[in-house]
């Protein structure tokens, strides 16, 4: 019989970059290093090795991390069959951990990681899926769901989009943010002197290179207008690179791409507004951010980020136009909204927060015999 010690936990994230859902992850897993009283001892296996990457960030915390040789697979039967070759590349590296760590249980970082896991681990092995997404193939999301012991869903909105009995099976745990070292990165650089931005007001979008995200809205609401549009993000694989190549085509004058960017709170922290115009949102991580660093946001995707700000002083909700939407951030110019109850808004959504309900579930469940 083992001694007592704390629920060791393998946390997996196939991604080969990162984005909204590993730094999501990367906040858990630091607050769960930190402090010892969740009592979860927190390992990682990832495909991100890059210099700003998930597994970077979490070796820089001393938590025990492994890569694994899985892509960024598309939603077609391709991107199936690619998910079948990186589970059987990665099979042999799963089996490996869960022994030569003594796993007692796997948490998986979306539906792509759910999806290897279902594949690729035993039965016996119990699984929490933390599901980041609206846009799953349904026979996949339904096989992941079946297979986990729970999943978690980070809005009561994208929780909805599911039939009962896999809503039978969800808990909306909602996103924590590190608030102090979010500040810190914040007050970095100034983002208007790197960038050579021109003076006057600036509003900002974060989004990735998908179609989803419409980013065309947000440029042709910004057509005109007297304030300089910047977009943050970058694109993933090449369909994101054709996307990315058309909006640089449409842009007008006033609009400037500025890549991915690792750390881009300085951005938000000088925008005047941030904006958001996904179509359905599952949770909306940069309207938060935003709130936290006291820059006031125009919502026009509803889905999670409606759900999250709505009704809250700063927060515009507008229709998914491009004239709504360049009406209210016109008015939020012109009549900048009081801040401070926003910022402390934001600060309910905190990692300690967030990680105590994480842990309480994953210590709700039995572990590996």
């Amino acid at each position: 019989m083992r001694d007592w010690r704390d629920m060791r936990a393998l946390f997996i994230d196939t991604s080969p970059f990162t984005g909204g859902a590993q730094r999501s992850l990367f906040g858990l897993l630091s607050e769960l290093k930190r402090d010892s009283a969740y009592g979860i001892d927190p390992y990682l296996l990832t495909a991100d090795d890059s210099d700003t990457g998930l597994a970077t960030q979490a070796r820089s915390m001393g938590i025990d991390t492994g890569m694994i040789p899985t892509r960024n697979w598309p939603r077609t039967w391709r991107g199936l069959l690619s998910a079948w070759a990186d589970t059987r590349n990665t099979k042999p590296i799963l089996g490996d951990w869960l022994d030569t760590r003594d796993i007692d249980l796997v948490y998986a970082n979306g539906i792509r990681s759910g999806l290897l896991c279902t594949l690729g681990l035993p039965n016996k092995v119990p699984l929490i899926f933390h599901h980041r997404d609206i846009r799953s193939p349904q026979k996949v999301l339904r096989q992941v769901v079946t297979r986990a012991l729970q999943t978690i869903t980070i809005s009561n909105f994208q929780r909805g989009q599911y039939p009962t009995e896999l809503q039978a099976k969800m808990t909306t745990v909602r996103n924590g943010f590190d608030w102090p070292d979010i500040r810190v990165q914040a007050e970095a650089f100034d983002a208007g002197r790197k960038f050579e931005l021109p003076d006057g007001p600036c509003v900002v979008l974060i989004a990735d290179m998908v179609e989803w995200k419409r980013h065309a809205m947000f440029l042709e609401a910004a057509a005109g207008q007297p304030f300089t549009a910047l977009v943050v993000g970058g694109a993933r694989d090449d369909d994101g690179r054709r996307y990315e190549e058309q909006l640089w085509q449409q842009a007008p004058d006033n609009v400037r791409f500025l890549s991915f960017q690792p750390n881009p709170y300085p951005v938000i922290r000088e925008a005047e507004v941030l904006v958001s115009v996904a179509d359905g949102e599952p949770f909306g991580r940069t309207t938060l951010e935003a709130f936290g660093l006291g820059t006031p946001v125009v919502i026009a995707g509803g889905g999670g980020p409606e759900e999250t700000m709505g009704g809250r002083a700063g927060a515009a909700i507008v229709e998914a136009q491009p004239a709504a939407i360049a009406n209210a951030i016109g008015q939020t110019l012109a009549e900048p909204p009081e801040m401070t109850e926003a910022m402390a808004y934001a600060e309910t959504f905190s990692l300690p927060r967030h990680a105590g309900e994480i842990s309480a579930i994953l210590a709700s469940h039995p572990t590996r015999k």
